[in-house]
């Protein structure tokens, strides 16, 4: 359906996931966060699923990240201005982070200038979307089905056009059910 307009760079963000592996086994750890209490709360498979279905007529966009992935931090910057660009009535953008430290994602949540909610994943939550790898973006229609969920990262560029044919597609929809109506 849409998936030919949500183009992913899976080698590329491959290539950036062995160099993080890499650096992450010869880098010291990031200091701790002064204040704990900035770490984003965490949430379960059930929570995530009810927030999906507390969104009705809206796309769902779910990010997972970690704050130590390149890739990841350079998708981010993105994510925060699609969500400047899009009302919260036409999209809901969650981030789910699968950070292992309190503290580093804390650090990190603080200073990445987050303006759509982020939360801790709890384990039950990769397995829901199958997330093996990471950027991983999952896409739910208006109408709440899933219609993407695939690792890579993917480009502002590629997620408005993506965004506004989901967005075009359900307004038409919507109109024909309205058309329907009143016959």
């Amino acid at each position: 359906m849409l998936h030919h307009l949500f183009p992913f760079r899976p080698v590329r963000t491959a290539l950036l996931c062995l160099v993080t592996a890499i650096a992450c086994l010869i880098a010291p750890p990031l200091s701790p966060v002064a204040h704990a209490d900035q770490t984003p709360p965490s949430i379960a498979r059930e929570a995530l699923l009810e927030m999906v279905r507390a969104n009705p007529g809206k796309i769902v966009f779910i990010n997972f990240f970690a704050s130590w992935c390149p890739p990841c931090r350079e998708e981010i910057p993105e994510l925060v201005a699609i969500r400047k660009e899009y009302p919260e009535t036409a999209l809901a953008l969650i981030g789910v982070a699968l950070d292992e430290h309190a503290a580093q994602l804390a650090s990190f949540t603080a200073s990445a200038g987050f303006n759509y909610p982020v939360y801790r994943a709890e384990a039950d939550v990769p397995a829901l979307y199958g997330v093996m790898s990471i950027p991983h973006n999952v896409v739910y229609d208006t109408r709440g089905r899933l219609v993407v969920s695939q690792a890579g990262m993917v480009d502002a560029a590629s997620l408005r056009v993506f965004l506004d044919a989901a967005l075009a597609e359900a307004a038409k929809g919507a109109a024909g059910d309205a058309g329907g109506a009143t016959k």
